[in-house]
């Protein structure tokens, strides 16, 4: 999967679960988007999983707290 696929896949997947469009080219932080609480913050993990067929673990979950996070987890995940 391309930079490009993976911004692709997660400007979709921040839309879906925010029901906004959100410009992953910049840092984003998840405490400066107000909806993104623990709910919303799986749902757009399985928003992820359900697009990619990967899984993360309890630990990438956890350790998810910006887009730059999720890009890396992406990374990881693919790379095993």
């Amino acid at each position: 999967m391309t930079t490009e696929e993976i911004d692709q896949l997660l400007t979709e997947a921040l839309a879906g679960v925010f029901n906004r469009d959100i410009d992953v080219s910049r840092p984003l932080m998840r405490e400066s988007v107000k909806e993104w609480d623990s709910i919303k913050h799986m749902e757009l993990i399985f928003a992820i999983e359900a697009a990619t067929g990967l899984n993360f673990n309890e630990e990438q979950i956890a350790a998810i707290k910006s887009v730059d996070d999720l890009r890396r987890a992406l990374g990881d995940l693919r790379a095993t």
